[in-house]
């Protein structure tokens, strides 16, 4: 056995707790902490669904397992929640991947009314390309046929003005001049109209009139959407965002593999106390395998004899024999009653 001597009890709890701690560091015993936040989706809610798996993504950190649910009775927010060893550590990696999840469905947002934009652009240049095509085809026919008096190219100059109209648009959508330039082309067009009068009434020119108004009000829509698209993705904001701040824990909620520590750390004391001893024990002490107490090494005081005490004898006096005889009996009464005893003599 092992002498510790005053420092066995505490040998005895500090192997213990150091058990627990060695549980703890080796991944036996997990102390379970837990943090959450709550994020408000604020775009469709048809587009809920597929934006909350591109959220989901982010959360990718292994040391902190994340959860993605719901909230019950809350149909656009969800509930981020992460369980960890440490609670400043659960708390800052949930806090990062919010930020991350937000800031990847933001840029998925963006990309996607870029896009949108950029199909917009494209049919309102097809639109656009078609309506100047049909207005060409007009011209070159009007041009082919036989007029009286001077010939004025009309098609070439509403050309030019409706260019410079587009592109005043384009960049300066509040300019004076297009309501101007607007008015030039409606006039030039009731001029050519007047001119091109009996032309137009045939079925050619008919034809003709009705594929350039289908190709003006196609060039109407999508460059309408083109502007709607533009403005959309100048003023895009992110569709997630954080209701409820990440808080740190103040404590574990629950303590993993806790009967393993339990059984660990009362072993180590039970076989601690079993091996350890508070004084020392020597070497002949020990007889036939058992333990026997150290003799008192002190020499035994002697014990001092005490003599008792003589008592002397105290002389005897000689006693008469008259005095050594019994007593008489005295006579019975007649009347059946005792005599009354006799008187009792003093000695001395």
């Amino acid at each position: 056995m092992i002498s510790l001597g005053s420092w066995r009890w505490p040998a005895l709890v500090a192997s213990s707790l150091l058990t627990g701690v060695l549980l703890l560091v080796f991944g036996v015993t997990r102390l379970r902490t837990e943090t959450s936040c709550v994020l408000t989706f604020e775009g469709p809610r048809e587009a809920m669904g597929a934006d909350a798996r591109i959220v989901q993504m982010s959360f990718m950190d292994p040391a902190v397992p994340m959860t993605w649910t719901p909230r019950a009775g809350h149909p656009t927010e969800m509930v981020l929640q992460g369980t960890g060893l440490q609670s400043k550590k659960v708390a800052l990696s949930v806090a990062s991947a919010s930020q991350k999840g937000i800031e990847r469905s933001f840029t998925r947002h963006k990309e996607a009314l870029h896009k949108k934009t950029e199909r917009a652009l494209l049919a309102r240049t097809e639109a656009e390309t078609l309506f100047k095509d049909k207005q060409s085809q007009k011209s070159t026919w009007l041009a082919a046929q036989p007029r009286r008096g001077p010939r004025v190219d009309y098609s070439s100059k509403i050309r030019v003005l409706e260019d410079r109209r587009n592109a005043l648009i384009e960049k300066y959508p509040t300019h004076t001049d297009i309501p101007l330039l607007a008015k030039q082309i409606r006039a030039l067009h009731e001029e050519a109209g007047r001119r091109n009068s009996a032309l137009a009434a045939t079925p050619k020119g008919m034809d003709f009139d009705k594929q350039i108004n289908e190709a003006k009000i196609r060039l109407d829509y999508f460059s309408r959407l083109a502007r709607e698209a533009e403005e959309l993705e100048k003023s895009a904001k992110p569709l997630w965002s954080v209701k409820d701040a990440v808080r740190i824990p103040k404590g574990p909620i629950e303590v993993q593999g806790w009967p393993w520590a339990l059984g660990a750390m009362v072993g180590v004391f039970g076989i601690g106390f079993g091996l350890t001893r508070s004084r020392g024990l020597s070497s002949s002490g020990a007889a036939n395998g058992l333990w026997k107490p150290k003799a008192d090494e002190k020499p035994a005081t002697p014990v001092k004899e005490v003599p008792a005490p003589v008592l002397e004898k105290a002389p005897i006096e000689p006693v008469a024999a008259s005095e050594m005889a019994p007593p008489p009996v005295p006579p019975r009464r007649q009347d059946g009653g005792d005599d009354p005893p006799p008187p009792t003599r003093r000695s001395g």
